[in-house]
Formats: structure tokens, sequence, C-alpha cells
């Protein structure tokens, strides 16, 4: 992936999230369309470009959502490294093992930033089920629509210059 890219994805998307989440939202549910940014640049990426994307992006969440640095940059950071180990191993796996994936990683960010949520405030539990639940499986389909985008072309790219080889 080139580095233009990964930069201008992790500039760009926090304030896209800021003005598009609600855009987009179903029934009030936004998806966390920099979550879905990590995860796919772990995958296509690899665990270090995931993780520094992971840290750049999550530390302009928390900067931009003016409240505790520390949540956004933490779960970003490991969304991103287990993208990318996820990535360097199951790159080439079948649409349900990612979307699997992808949505315990979310939801697993759910459950922690609940509990940040519980950890400053004394309550919270109470929107794990009402909106991270949701949050995680719309994050969780756009990253399959992302991925199955990535392989589209690359299926292309791999279709031409297989004729190519042949010629």
């Amino acid at each position: 992936m080139n580095a233009l890219t990964v930069i201008g994805v992790c500039l760009l998307v926090v304030p896209l999230q800021m003005q598009v989440a609600g855009l987009i939202a179903v029934a009030g549910i936004r998806p966390d369309l920099p979550g879905a940014a990590v995860y796919g640049i772990g995958l296509v990426a690899g665990p270090w470009a995931g993780g520094a994307a992971g840290l750049v992006i999550g530390l302009l969440a928390d900067r931009m959502s003016a409240g505790l640095v520390g949540p956004q940059l933490a779960a970003k950071l490991c969304i991103g490294v287990i993208g990318g180990l996820l990535g360097r191993r199951l790159l080439l796996a079948d649409a349900k093992m990612h979307g699997g994936a992808a949505l315990v990683v979310f939801l697993l960010q759910g459950v922690w930033m609940t509990w940040t949520i519980w950890w400053r405030t004394g309550e919270g539990w109470r929107e794990l089920y009402l909106t991270a639940v949701p949050e995680a499986c719309y994050t969780a389909s756009i990253v399959l629509a992302g991925l199955w985008l990535v392989r589209r072309r690359i299926g292309e790219r791999a279709e031409r210059l297989t004729l190519l080889v042949e010629r």
C-alpha cells in the first residue's frame, strides 16, 4: 500500500467521520469509519502499518472529540495490529471468516469504549447493547464491502498479470 495513501486516509477519515457518518446512519446507528479504515489498512499493509495508522487515527479521534486522550488511541492501535496479523495469515480466507473477525474486533472495541464511559461517569452499560453492538455489525459490514472491492481490484490485476505472463 502506498505511504501517501495511508497518510491521506489517516488525515481525512476522522473529519469524514464527523461530517458523513450522520448521513449514512441507520436508525441512529453510525458506523465507525476510522475503525474500518484502520482495520483495512492493517489487512492490506500489515501489522506495523495498521498499528501506526491506528495510533495516528486514534490520537486524532481523541483530540477532535474533546474528551479523554487514550481510549480511542488504544482501541484503534489494537484494531490496526489485529487487522494486520489477520491479514498476514488470512487475506485469502473467505468473507465469513473476515466478517466474523471484524465483528469480534469491533464488539471488543464497543466493550472497551463502554467500560471507559462507565469508568469516567459510573453509568453507560446500557449503551453496550443499544449502540455498541449495532455499530459493530454496521462497521463489520463496511469492512466486508471494502474487502470485496479490494479483492475485486486485486483479482483484475492478477488476471491482467496472468495474461501478460502467458504471452
